[in-house]
């Protein structure tokens, strides 16, 4: 049987083919040392967040969790009316809230519940840069929806000419602004201190 398999198989050796291939790898010439204590507390430098700005810290973890649920999650829940308010006059009929309004802003509700909660005990329980920097950005993308839903609703109802404006819209992009580029600053660590330069020195 083997001698068949070998006259198909022009091979010398069949136990050859069995050989484990690591056998016949070339030996690296790369080294492949482990970091220095030095690049372990440089790493840990960079993604700490003794490198953030008090001003960073106070507002991410104080200011904007209130107004996640002052502003945001008390409102929804207690005063819906005031809510919609914000996005629709009083005359307009989109202004009525619906049980499915209800629905909707219960649900929009929970995430600014979600938010603030975030904000307020898991940043204060991790030091880790990165995962500051998760939860800004997944919040930024929530603060780019809250804009297109603004201007959603003052397209359906022909208001986008300044002067249509109300101060109720002009105060929801003044603070949803405000948040928002506060965010992108961050991520991109304006102000933050430099990593392996002078103390005192800032990222511009």
């Amino acid at each position: 049987m083997l001698g068949q398999i070998t006259s198909f198989f022009p091979i010398r050796n069949l136990s050859s083919c069995f050989v484990c291939p690591r056998a016949h790898r070339i030996p690296s010439t790369k080294s492949h040392s482990e970091p220095t204590f030095y690049d372990r507390l440089k790493n840990m430098a960079t993604n700490s967040i003794s490198r953030v700005p008090a001003f960073y810290t106070v507002f991410f973890t104080s200011i904007d969790p209130l107004i996640a649920l002052g502003g945001g999650a008390y409102i929804v829940f207690f005063r819906p009316q005031t809510f919609i308010d914000q996005l629709f006059p009083r005359t307009s009929p989109y202004s009525v809230i619906t049980p499915s309004h209800t629905l909707l802003l219960h649900q929009l509700g929970g995430t600014f519940l979600m938010v603030g909660f975030l904000q307020v005990f898991m940043l204060r329980y991790t030091k880790d840069l990165a995962i500051w920097k998760f939860l800004q950005f997944s919040i930024l993308i929530e603060d780019v929806v809250l804009f297109y839903s603004l201007y959603a609703g003052l397209v359906t109802q022909n208001r986008l000419a300044l002067e249509s404006v109300r101060a109720e819209e002009w105060g929801s992009v003044a603070i949803t602004g405000f948040v928002l580029i506060a965010r992108v600053l961050f991520l991109l660590e304006v102000g933050f201190k430099k990593v392996g330069g002078s103390a005192g020195k800032k990222r511009r």
